[in-house]
């Protein structure tokens, strides 16, 4: 058989040592020559992010074999292949105050590690007085197997040993090298991990089967003490079948438990989180906002990091003249803003005037973009309209708004407010910080007392899912225009 020939977006050749086998999958068989894919759903042929161009027509990789493209041209373009430079972000800052009144160790030797559904990210602390010695990130590499909790529950329950793999993978390539890289040799004590509860059940290499359906029934929610290849691990308390110990560690660790209320946190990510504290008490809650905050599904999304335009000031900005490759999710959503307050694009996100922005030289900002981040936008702004709907309160009254993870931590606050993914507060009133997840695990390695308060926080949350919720659609339907309704708007002061 004669492979197929395949070629960049450019048209030069690119090369291909491996042969393929006799029935292999493209995807494979590109993924073998170290070109990888944005097999985000898996490989069940769900979404078009492996899609290359054949001759003149569209394919997607994971559902068709070399064989049958024997001696054709496949074009393999830049948004299509898989990008494994995640920068994420592991700075925090925990109130001094906060941590006083919980009493910190004299002494520690223990990781922070933060299980994200995007990144992983880790601190070592040691000595005494406990300090922090070393920090890193990288990518969750169960990306391979989608890339997003949906498709990796699916992983496995379609495959057999799709749960050992899910977390094969995470040890070996994530888990292992962070820990390596942060603790040069040594071995900490204990290993302190934050995380939504489907990580956190696939590092424990607990069943997904209670994730995939209403009502969802997961394994365990609770504190769980664990030994995985020779290292003890704690997983710290969930809230709910998709409300970690992220959000409740970070609200912890940010101070929104002991901030005046209403406050209001939220932890984007893959699977955003977000937690109200009302007078009445603690709401939370989870809503599938998908990749494309960190970039992904975006023709020249990328993680903030070198050559990445992590933030666009100005209309002039987004005319061109600009030295990058790629653009971060945060700068999209200045991208947006701007854009929409000019009448580049109207309330449905359509461009008026113009066709795309183009803000470097072959980096572009097209409709199916902007249209895949308004659908993450409405996802995250249905789930804190419902959660103040359900407590009784009107976003504009909200006292703090914390804004947690890694797209959060690059955000500018007005232009995310100006397209309603945010509350509409004035700008004293947010409060960037960082990775709130970390700073959590961190705290229940710092300080035994951290963890018992989670614990007794846990049982007085009133855990909201927003598929039950009859209005959730009216207002996702709402959120999905960047027209902010007329009751939540505010003048927007200059940020």
């Amino acid at each position: 058989m004669r492979p197929p020939r395949v070629v960049d977006e450019r048209g030069e050749p690119l090369p291909m040592p491996r042969a393929p086998r006799e029935g292999q999958k493209l995807s494979a068989w590109l993924s073998a020559n170290d070109l990888p894919l944005n097999t985000r759903c898996g490989g069940r042929g769900l979404c078009r992010g492996c899609e290359l161009q054949v001759e003149s027509r569209a394919i997607k990789a994971c559902q068709c074999t070399v064989d049958t493209l024997a001696g054709q041209t496949i074009h393999l373009p830049k948004a299509s292949r898989h990008d494994a430079s995640i920068h994420g972000v592991s700075a925090f800052e925990i109130p001094p105050s906060l941590l006083e009144s919980l009493e910190p160790l004299p002494r520690a030797n223990g990781v922070a590690l933060d299980l994200g559904t995007t990144t992983i990210a880790a601190s070592f602390w040691c000595g005494s007085p406990p300090r922090c010695v070393r920090n890193a990130t990288r990518a969750n590499p169960q990306r391979a197997h989608g890339d997003n909790v949906v498709s990796r529950i699916q992983f496995s329950i379609d495959s057999s040993e799709g749960l050992y793999i899910l977390r094969e993978i995470l040890m070996r390539e994530g888990i292992l090298p962070l820990l390596d890289e942060i603790c040069s040799g040594e071995v900490p004590d204990r290993i302190y991990v934050t995380g939504n509860p489907v990580m956190l059940h696939i590092l424990a290499r607990k069943s997904l089967k209670g994730f995939s359906a209403w009502p969802f029934a997961p394994v365990f929610l609770d504190t769980r003490n664990m030994e995985i290849a020779g290292l003890a691990f704690t997983l710290l308390p969930s809230l709910g079948p998709f409300v970690g110990s992220d959000v409740l560690a970070g609200a912890l660790a940010c101070g929104c438990l002991d901030a005046d209320p209403p406050s209001l946190l939220i932890d984007f990510g893959t699977n955003g989180e977000i937690l109200l504290r009302a007078r009445d008490g603690l709401h939370a809650t989870a809503t599938a906002a998908g990749p494309a905050f960190e970039g992904g599904r975006l023709q020249c999304g990328a993680a903030a990091g070198p050559g990445v335009i992590s933030r666009f000031g100005s209309l002039d900005e987004l005319s061109g003249g600009q030295s990058a490759h790629a653009i971060s999710g945060a700068a999209y959503v200045d991208a947006i803003a701007l854009a929409h307050g000019a009448g580049w694009l109207n309330e449905s996100g359509r461009f008026q005037q113009i066709r795309e922005i183009n803000p470097a030289p072959g980096v572009v900002i097209t409709e199916a973009d902007i249209a895949e981040l308004l659908q993450a936008k409405a996802a995250i702004q249905a789930g804190w309209t419902t959660l103040c709907e359900c407590a009784g309160i009107s976003p504009r009254d909200l006292r703090h708004v914390y804004i947690a993870g890694g797209f959060g931590y690059h955000l500018t606050p007005a232009h995310a407010r100006a397209i309603g993914l945010i509350p509409p507060v004035f700008s004293d009133r947010i409060h960037l910080v960082g990775n709130a997840s970390l700073a959590g695990a961190t705290l229940a390695l710092l300080s035994a007392r951290a963890l018992t308060r989670m614990e007794s926080t846990r049982a007085g949350v009133n855990l909201i899912e927003l598929n039950q919720v009859e209005s959730f659609e009216d207002h996702y339907i709402d959120s999905l225009s960047l027209s902010l309704r007329e009751n939540y708007q505010r003048p927007l002061e200059h940020t």
